[in-house]
């Protein structure tokens, strides 16, 4: 539904994301033909209202952050930058855990309890 209202919305002049929000409470009924199709972008774009709302960048509003300035140290400092990664990590399961997956390096795994014997 959100891909036919976006083809529509550009077909039919488009506009900034503000209007698409506007088209999104008034969905014409021969834009999509999934039952309800008008209340469910109603509802999305109060979602995504909301979410501009929260987060002005989501909008195309706002200043982005300079990553040169966050990045680079003050006078006589050294910049610190820390990294995590889970990539290569297996998830694993053990005896008595849940359906879902574990990390092994999670509270209560193996890996902590290696980790703590040493």
């Amino acid at each position: 539904m959100l891909r036919q209202a976006l083809e529509h919305f550009a077909r039919s002049g488009g506009g900034d994301f503000t209007a698409f929000l506007g088209m999104l409470a008034d969905l014409p009924m021969e834009v999509s033909q999934i039952d309800r199709a008008d209340q469910i972008a109603a509802e999305l774009g109060q979602l995504l209202t909301a979410a501009t709302i929260n987060d002005p960048l989501f909008a195309g509003n706002g200043e982005p952050a300079d990553p040169e300035q966050l990045l680079t140290p003050s006078a006589g400092k050294r910049a610190r930058v820390s990294v995590i990664s889970f990539i290569g990590l297996k998830r694993t399961r053990g005896p008595g855990s849940s359906a879902s997956s574990r990390w092994p390096c999670s509270p209560g795994s193996s890996g902590t309890r290696r980790a703590a014997a040493r």
